[in-house]
């Protein structure tokens, strides 16, 4: 399980890290809540030490534009590690572009080193992060050790997944325990319960068994992100109603969704649109085609 922040807010996270603003503001609304009269307003005002185990953020193209879509408590710009500043999701198309540079202010008393946003950056925050620990407990980690053995050992299976001509042995209770659409074709009459085979159509044997891969140990394997990966695999685990694997495709696609990919994901989180998993991923799909004509029009060809 994740661990819970003590933190007053959620944090946004990102490829493995937590994202939140040296003040801690909230995300989405226009005031923080329950901050310091000092820290209340759409800015940082006052000098603010980096919390233990976190550090103020380094600019990343990727981390910029996945950060300006939030509010951060009203502020106009956001600011990284090398003093650089960006344009929030409150200055409309403006967003994500760069505002100016030295924009962080430092200060060394007795107590540590302290910052805070330049008087020219404006209605402005810091972004700090730290790495997103996963805690787990032992019983998670004994029953994470056993499947996980089961795909690397491929030891007792009863069934085979054909793709291409290349055969991938498994475990018949894994396939229907984790697709619906396997647990069809694995019970009653159907003929691969008989026949101890099942083909997957229209997918290279890469993608498949990554989708294989991701039943047996609920991860994404290494090496295979990809966009066009992703997209394939998000379609793959979207046809054989995998709903987890649809998600951890699409949250890294929509990061840097294309024209290429805009159709695949829409018409995978489509469907699952009403799981509260889905949800927010559902919106800021919504959000992201309003913002972009390209991708707006790529849907609407394929409508």
């Amino acid at each position: 399980m994740k661990r819970k922040s003590s933190l007053p807010i959620d944090v946004i996270e990102h490829d493995g890290f937590h994202y939140a603003t040296l003040d801690f503001a909230d995300a989405s609304s226009e005031i923080p809540k329950g901050m310091a009269p000092v820290q209340v307003g759409f800015a940082q005002r006052a000098y603010l030490r980096v919390p233990e185990e976190w550090e103020i953020a380094p600019e990343d193209a990727g981390v910029v534009d996945v950060l300006t879509r939030y509010a951060w408590g009203g502020a106009n710009c956001i600011i990284f590690a090398n003093g650089e500043a960006f344009h929030t999701g409150l200055r409309g198309g403006l967003r994500g572009t760069r505002k100016g540079s030295g924009m962080l202010a430092s200060a060394c008393p007795a107590s540590g080193k302290e910052h805070k946003p330049t008087k020219a950056a404006g209605d402005a925050r810091i972004m700090i992060r730290t790495r997103a620990v996963r805690i787990i407990d032992a019983a998670e980690a004994h029953s994470e050790a056993i499947v996980g053995n089961l795909w690397k050992k491929r030891r007792f299976t009863d069934f085979t997944i054909v793709c291409q001509g290349q055969e991938v042995p498994c475990h018949r209770a894994v396939l229907a325990a984790g697709s619906p659409v396997f647990e069809a074709a694995l019970t009653g009459s159907m003929r691969e319960a008989s026949e101890g085979r099942l083909e997957i159509k229209g997918a290279e044997p890469g993608v498949a068994e990554g989708m294989l891969s991701f039943l047996y140990t609920g991860r994404l394997q290494e090496g295979g992100r990809e966009p066009a990966h992703l997209a394939s695999l998000l379609e793959l685990g979207d046809r054989y109603d995998v709903r987890s694997l649809v998600l951890a495709c699409a949250e890294p696609l929509l990061d840097g969704i294309t024209p290429g990919t805009v159709v695949a994901v829409t018409r995978a989180l489509r469907r699952i649109k009403d799981n509260p998993e889905a949800e927010k991923l559902w919106a800021e799909l919504q959000k992201r085609l309003r913002e972009d004509e390209a991708l707006l029009a790529t849907i609407s060809e394929a409508v």
